[in-house]
Formats: C-alpha cells, structure tokens, sequence
C-alpha cells in the first residue's frame, strides 16, 4: 500500500509537455493548420540532447501563443527527414501549410521565442519579404541580410548604394 501511494504520488506531480511530438502518424493531419516551429532531432545527438530542455521552456512559454512547439525524431522518421531535407541535427523549421521558414539563430530559449513572435508579426504583412524562403548558401545569406538591412535600416535606395559601395569597396 504503500509503495502504490508512492508511485500514485510521484506520477501525480509529473508535469506533461506543452511540445506536441510529431510522428509519421500525425504530421501531416496536424501540421496542416496553424503556424508549428519544430525542432527535428535525434535521440542519439548529444546536442539535441542539451537543446531539448530549452526547446520545451520555449513552447511552455509560447503555448497560448498562436505558435505549436513540436520535436520530430527525425532519425525514426526518415520519410519526413527526406521531405524536408534534414541534413543536420538538430534543425528548426517553422512550417505553416505548405511555407517552410528555416530557423537559423541561437539555440537560446530567448533566441527561439523571439523568432516566433517576429514570424506571427511579420508573416502576414505586405511586401515583408524576411520571412520568404531565400535561396540557399553564402550567397542567398548575403542578399537576403544586405536585402534586409536595406529596408529595415536606412531606406532601399540608400542601401542599394551602400551595398555597391561595400562590393566595391568603395566604402
């Protein structure tokens, strides 16, 4: 008896995830609405292991927020790590629909909640072409934070010229 009311208690104070875990069974039905920001991982990558706390106090803090925190194993879930091209553990991924957003920044609670709020800010204004997919690679980088810098800091026209004259070295 009093083994069972051990057990009955500990299992009492157990606290249940605010992280949805994606698999081949749900992913498509759920993902199909609503804005997910998945963390794809492997269970056998040490640092996957170290980011997971954080990833769950993020969506503990997000859960109210129009924004699902989800974890996919991607290693048992090859067909989805092939769809998305999970080349490396862990990746990040905000998928709404049929858009996917590549996560980029820190592996921070802070970092991660951040980028959330700014995609539910930014995704649906006009002309806000941050969240678009940008092409791949260093040179797809470099546009997209000159493109960046450009509008968001000191006008298209002046960082048309600035950007040249940093090419060129001119400045």
């Amino acid at each position: 008896a009093i083994a069972s009311a051990l057990i009955i208690d500990v299992g009492c104070t157990e606290k249940l995830s605010d992280v949805v875990v994606l698999d081949e069974d749900n992913f498509n039905r759920l993902t199909q609405e609503g804005v997910w920001f998945i963390n794809f991982y492997a269970p056998w990558c040490g640092h996957c292991k170290r980011i997971m706390p954080l990833w769950e106090k993020a969506g503990t803090e997000m859960k109210d927020s129009g924004v699902k925190f989800a974890k996919l194993d991607a290693d048992a879930e090859t067909e989805i790590m092939e769809r998305y091209n999970i080349q490396a553990y862990p990746t990040f991924k905000i998928i709404e629909g049929s858009k996917k957003t590549d996560y980029k920044g820190d592996h921070q609670v802070d970092s991660f909640i951040r980028f959330a709020k700014e995609y539910l800010e930014n995704r649906n204004k006009k002309g806000s072409r941050r969240w678009e997919d940008e092409s791949e690679g260093v040179i797809g980088t470099m546009l997209g934070l000159v493109r960046q810098f450009a509008e968001e800091k000191i006008g298209l026209y002046t960082g048309i010229v600035w950007g040249m004259g940093f090419f060129f070295g001119v400045l």
